[in-house]
């Protein structure tokens, strides 16, 4: 598959040798572009909560259309490198209108709380951008709390004494999550099957849906869900407001136990300072507020039942019982099935030809709640389809380098239409840097690489320091972000392949560049290079 996609070339890091191949034509890749190309993309980007970047997550990709997803090289073997990873979409099934492309992605890891996180690919949305928070439950940050905990069981398998196991709290978390198992209670698999063993292992992680990490750490990475059971078991899609939400998990002798013989007691402390969407009020003792359970495996949302609002030691609570174990949200929701999503159009002038990641914030009206958060690849006159939108009023926050710097409402985002996002141009003008790549192949004529994302940092800053530089599409990128004198490290990662190039100076405005196989091609393997290069040039 890799292969109708695309040619191997060699030479210049996949395009990072547009910095000044002069430089740089040291034993590196490039990719040539073949007539199958991938053009819809998503950049899955994957921090933990804390920052770092994970190591050692696996990813697969399931859902109706994951059949046709690979990495952007065109594998089909999934694989992660620093947090990143690159997925395109097979070029015969692409979107078309009304008929998105959908899957969803999973990523787990050792010691890492695993998450599920749907993907919408629109037509004409070639590109995208998800960035992912995913929880280590070793080294949690504040607003997520971890119970670790073992129990003995009797020779059959079950609790000889009830079992109880309790989040812990901190400066940050307040509200804790309780799960406790009656004795005799038999535990079970996924299908139903008795696992005995001498004990039982039991984890609590517990969220403060008063943070502003609450709608990235929420189940699915986003507070809207297409794939729900609603009460009456109806199909819908919702947002969410959540109260509280936590996720239960519990092991007996390596085997995942999913249900239980009779009803276990849940309890999930609540936010004391949650408003009702209806009333606008704070949550109280004896308000009815939904229980749901999202499925760890499928990625679906089911209505479990109405809870009721109760107090303890002095905290406000909903208690219930269950069967069966999942990650379980007390949460208020709207219905957005019939929505239409608004496109918003970006006008910035000031940015003439050049792109610039910016950061694009919705929250509620008043501003107390962040509800979702993306980084978007700015150009002037650039039209973004805001999906995954509330059925109520809501603000908008545009920040550039951390700073916001246009702000907005929509009144109806159900509504359809067209939201103008009007970006002033910075009170100093901004140098626009060309980044260009082209290779000459012998008899073939000038050959474009494909597009691919791109990550800088200042020289010799921590690799946590790395951002979004912008996608090289057509062998080009025009950016505002580098200034010329300064120097770079550049980071670029496509398919399973990850290159480096550090400490490079940016010494003109225009640094575009052509690579040939009568060039210098670097003082390594040269000669080698060089055969690559012709060879795969004469597959094109």
């Amino acid at each position: 598959m890799k292969n109708r996609f695309f040619v191997w070339g060699m030479t210049c890091l996949l395009g990072l040798s547009m910095l000044s191949c002069d430089k740089v034509k040291e034993d590196l890749d490039i990719l040539i572009k073949a007539d199958d190309l991938i053009r819809y993309s998503v950049m899955v980007q994957v921090n933990e909560a804390t920052g770092e970047i994970p190591e050692d997550l696996s990813i697969s990709v399931v859902g109706e259309d994951a059949d046709y997803v690979y990495d952007i090289a065109g594998n089909k073997e999934l694989a992660i490198s620093g947090g990143l990873i690159t997925l395109g979409v097979h070029p015969k099934h692409e979107p078309v209108e009304g008929d998105p492309v959908r899957f969803s992605v999973k990523i787990s890891g050792p010691d890492y709380v695993s998450m599920i996180v749907p993907v919408r690919i629109d037509k004409n949305q070639f590109s995208q951008i998800k960035e992912l928070k995913i929880v280590n439950a070793s080294t949690p940050p504040p607003t997520v709390a971890v119970a670790k905990e073992e129990a003995a069981l009797a020779s059959d398998g079950t609790p000889a004494e009830p079992i109880t196991v309790s989040s812990p709290t901190n400066a940050v978390t307040n509200e804790v999550t309780s799960v406790t198992v009656p004795a005799s209670t038999q535990f079970l698999n996924a299908a139903g099957t008795p696992v005995v063993g001498s004990s039982v292992s039991m984890s609590v992680v517990n969220y403060n849906t008063k943070s502003s990490e609450t709608a990235t750490l929420f189940p699915g990475g986003k507070l809207n869900a297409t794939n729900v059971k609603g009460p009456e078991n109806k199909n819908i899609s919702a947002f969410f407001m959540p109260a509280g939400f936590a996720s239960i998990n519990f092991d007996v002798n390596g085997t995942a136990i999913k249900k239980f013989s009779q009803p276990i007691n849940v309890a999930i402390e609540i936010d004391p300072q949650y408003k009702l969407l209806a009333s606008n009020t704070t949550i109280k003792e004896g308000d009815k507020i939904a229980i749901w359970s999202y499925s760890e495996d499928t990625g679906d949302w089911q209505y479990e039942k109405e809870g009721t609002v109760s107090t303890a030691n002095g905290k406000l609570l909903v208690p219930f019982t269950t069967d069966h174990l999942t990650v379980y949200s007390i949460a208020e929701y709207v219905e957005t099935t019939d929505c239409t999503s608004p496109t918003a159009v970006f006008s910035a002038s000031w940015l003439k030809q050049d792109t610039q990641p910016m950061t694009l914030e919705i929250w509620n009206e008043d501003l107390s709640k962040k509800l979702s958060s993306e980084t978007i690849v700015v150009s002037d006159g650039l039209e973004v389809v805001l999906n995954d939108l509330p059925a109520f009023a809501v603000r908008y926050k545009v920040l550039s380098q951390g700073a916001e710097i246009a702000s907005g409402s929509i009144a109806d985002p159900c509504s359809g239409g067209q939201v103008n996002i009007i970006l002033p141009a910075p009170a100093v003008p901004l140098v626009g840097i060309t980044l260009s790549l082209t290779v000459k192949c012998p008899d073939k004529g000038t050959v474009i690489p494909p597009d691919f994302y791109l990550y800088y940092k200042n020289a010799g800053a921590p690799d946590t320091e790395y951002k979004l530089l912008g996608i090289v599409k057509q062998g080009k990128l025009s950016t505002t972000l580098l200034e010329v004198g300064k120097r770079y490290d550049f980071k670029a990662i496509y398919g399973d392949r990850k290159k480096f190039i550090g400490n490079h100076l940016i010494d003109k405005t225009d640094m575009s560049t052509t690579v040939g196989v009568n060039d210098n091609l670097g003082s390594v393997v040269p000669d080698q290079n060089r055969a690559i290069l012709i060879e795969e040039c004469s597959k094109l």
